[in-house]
């Protein structure tokens, strides 16, 4: 998937009020195509959600050994949630990074997890 696409569907993640099944289910097939062999797909059909340890397993199979940042402030449907994934070992202005945000843990994940696969150019 070309590059402004994945930038695309992280855009969309971001503005849904969750991330649902099906943008998951997208979201994990346009990494597959990227991280071909490394089970994303399967990771996600054996979680069966959508929800953070899910995105977290799919962050941990195709960006092994990142750091993962998250922070955010647990205020139900307003909370606003930014987590951003770095190559350990960069320099703070590598542009190597991806930096998603939503309004909950799971969106924010996933969202930078796309930006990230979009900036390494893979």
């Amino acid at each position: 998937m070309e590059d402004r696409k994945l930038a695309a569907l992280a855009e969309r993640i971001e503005a849904a009020d969750a991330l649902d099944a099906h943008l998951a289910r997208e979201a994990a097939h346009a990494l597959d195509e990227i991280f071909a062999g490394r089970g994303l797909l399967e990771a996600l059909r054996a979680d069966g959600a959508a929800g953070t340890d899910a995105v977290l397993r799919l962050i941990d199979l195709a960006l092994p050994g990142w750091q993962v940042r998250l922070s955010g402030t647990a205020h139900g449907p307003g909370g606003r949630w930014t987590c951003t994934l770095r190559e350990v070992g960069l320099r703070d202005d590598d542009e190597s990074i991806g930096v998603g945000k939503g309004t909950h843990p799971a969106q924010a994940l996933m969202a930078a997890l796309l930006l990230s696969a979009a900036r390494r150019g893979a």
